[in-house]
């Protein structure tokens, strides 16, 4: 059984902040902005660190401030992308200021601060082999080159490239690390329970319903103090997937919508936004199917020797509506979930959004367009070398041959080959 936990402290719903006062910011003459800016990041105050983060950008946007090395301000800069300032591409192009004989010239404590920013940089789009290399490299050195804070941020980064791989063992063991290691920074209550959102999500993944949702519970505790919103939209996101997987599809999607709500405040267009939508499709289409059993039973049931009665099919007509209006919903979340991943270059997601649509499009009988989107997610599996993404696509591509066979689509002479073509599928 799930924790009741789980309903009771629910992230409460948007309370924006309301305007940051003067004498919250330090004025940008001071020596002192990064320090505070690094302040709001250890302490999750978004809003004012975005303020900030605009109101210095002439300070920062050369990499040539005054008062930190470029390395200490990309990684910084890489920091802030994370938690939903700007976006990857704008990471990208302020670590392409840095030239290589810019880099040659760095010692070797800020070209690893640089290779940090640029394993959040793989990270976030999508290379995942990428980011556990450069990261594996990073984790290797000394003490003195690789700070305790740092540590942390490495662990947590492997994490969760581990865990977009699927390997859980490895990203649970990483998550222990960066716990551990932060349970000895001042002031880490925040960052401890940034960490716990993935450790709840991982204690999920080996089985323990109860014990992924207290995690949760004890990070939003501690985040809805703050306006992570990116973080207690990751939350309810997790919430959204254990409950559904435990069946209670209305309470998931709930969730979902939560989720949803949190993204949009501070980013219209984060991925994670685009993953949000990509489930909430995915709830509706088992709400839909759901909702057609029970038509079809119905239909079996009242027909079963006595023929469809005319008061019957008037019953039925608001049930067919509602399935209707659950599918084209359902398609308008995926196409805006695969427009946001266009937008970030986020194969994975729009390769899941793909393939939903093509549940979809197979349910309502709809075999061309099944296929095209088929064809489209086998398409990206085969450019990224995703071999699950591929299987995958095989699999949708033989149930669409398979309902074609079924339901005697196209000539009786073509019969022996769509079998052939399931099967080969």
């Amino acid at each position: 059984m799930m924790s009741s936990d789980s309903n009771k402290n629910k992230s409460k719903l948007p309370r924006k902040s309301g305007p940051t006062t003067p004498s919250a910011i330090v004025p940008l003459a001071s020596p002192n902005w990064l320090e505070q800016l690094d302040s709001f990041l250890r302490s999750r105050q978004v809003g004012k660190g975005f303020e900030l983060l605009d109101g210095s950008e002439k300070l920062w946007c050369t990499l040539e401030s005054k008062h930190r090395s470029s390395s200490d301000l990309l990684l910084t800069l890489a920091q802030w992308v994370d938690v939903g300032y700007r976006d990857v591409s704008f990471l990208r192009r302020m670590l392409d200021l840095l030239s290589p004989n810019a880099r040659l010239q760095l010692s070797v404590g800020d070209y690893v601060r640089v290779r940090m920013a640029e394993a959040f940089y793989l990270l976030a789009v999508d290379d995942s082999d990428g980011t556990i290399r450069t990261l594996d490299v990073l984790l290797r050195l000394e003490r003195e080159l690789l700070d305790m804070e740092l540590k942390t941020l490495a662990h947590l980064w492997k994490a969760r490239a581990h865990r977009k791989n699927a390997d859980y063992q490895e990203a649970s063991d990483h998550i222990h690390a960066a716990l551990e290691l932060a349970s000895h920074l001042p002031d880490s209550q925040t960052i401890q329970a940034v960490l716990q959102i993935q450790q709840g999500w991982l204690i999920f993944q080996r089985g323990d319903v109860n014990e992924a949702l207290k995690t949760f519970d004890r990070a939003e505790s501690v985040l809805q103090e703050t306006d992570h919103w990116i973080a207690l939209g990751n939350i309810e996101s997790a919430r959204g997937r254990i409950i559904r997987r435990n069946g209670d599809y209305l309470q998931s999607m709930d969730h979902f919508l939560r989720a949803v709500t949190f993204y949009e405040i501070r980013h219209p267009h984060h991925p994670n936004l685009a993953r949000a939508v990509t489930n909430l499709a995915f709830v509706k289409r088992l709400l839909a199917l759901q909702l057609k059993r029970h038509i079809e039973s119905s239909l079996a049931h009242r027909n079963a020797g006595y023929g469809i009665r005319k008061s019957h099919k008037t019953n039925l007509r608001p049930l067919h509506k509602q399935y209707q209006e659950l599918y084209h919903s359902a398609i308008a979340e995926l196409r805006r979930a695969k427009d946001i991943c266009i937008l970030h270059g986020h194969h994975s997601g729009l390769a899941s959004a793909v393939l939903n649509a093509g549940y979809l499009h197979l349910d309502v009988g709809d075999l061309d367009l099944a296929e095209k989107e088929a064809a489209q997610a086998y398409a990206i599996g085969k450019t990224t070398n995703g071999a699950v993404l591929m299987a995958r696509a095989k699999i949708l591509s033989g149930l669409i041959e398979n309902a074609r066979l079924e339901e005697l689509l196209g000539h009786p002479e073509d019969t022996p080959a769509l079998a052939r073509r399931a099967k080969q599928h």
